[in-house]
């Protein structure tokens, strides 16, 4: 579970990815679905995206990944191990 954790948490450090279907936990297609849609609503907010990344704020926001939970996650599997 650490090693999950962990990954998942070192992830958020850059502020723009390319979609990770394992972040996502789906496949191919609906990763590029959601990328898609998330570029979509930027441009339409008047914001640039690159072609091959969005930002990982938003990815965060659409999937509502907790990050305050998984650290605390983290700290206390750390304490644990």
């Amino acid at each position: 579970m650490y090693k999950i954790v962990h990954f998942y948490i070192t992830f958020f450090v850059h502020s723009y990815i390319t979609i990770n279907m394992k972040l996502a936990g789906v496949g191919r297609n609906n990763a590029l679905y959601i990328k898609s849609t998330i570029k979509k609503r930027l441009e339409n907010e008047n914001y640039y995206v690159p072609n091959n990344a969005v930002p990982m704020q938003e990815v965060v926001k659409y999937l509502n990944i907790d990050i305050p939970y998984l650290e605390g996650r983290v700290k206390t599997l750390t304490k644990e191990a």
